[in-house]
């Protein structure tokens, strides 16, 4: 796998994929790429060299053989989520 792949629709916000790897043992502890979604429904590829350890002590890059959860997440500030997805996975 090369990326995450997802078919969003959404309200015009950013949002953004957290991962988690076998390397990720503390709970704090994720790899972040964002993304925007409009109110059509639209393909999103996120590239795994997109993604952004959350600290220091976490590989530059997560590789896609130890991957142990994805979560779609509102972040950063004060939301009023909506977003629907129709498929999730990996290309």
């Amino acid at each position: 796998a090369q990326g995450v792949r997802l078919i969003v629709r959404g309200n015009s916000q950013r949002y953004f994929v957290h991962l988690r790897t076998r390397g990720t043992r503390l709970p704090w502890q994720y790899y972040q790429a964002g993304f925007d979604v409009g109110p059509d429904w639209e393909e999103v590829r996120l590239p795994f060299e997109a993604f952004r350890p959350s600290g220091a002590m976490l590989a530059r890059v997560p590789e896609a053989g130890r991957l142990t959860s994805l979560g779609v997440v509102a972040y950063g500030r004060d939301h009023a989520a909506r977003i629907d997805l129709a498929e999730v996975g990996f290309y």
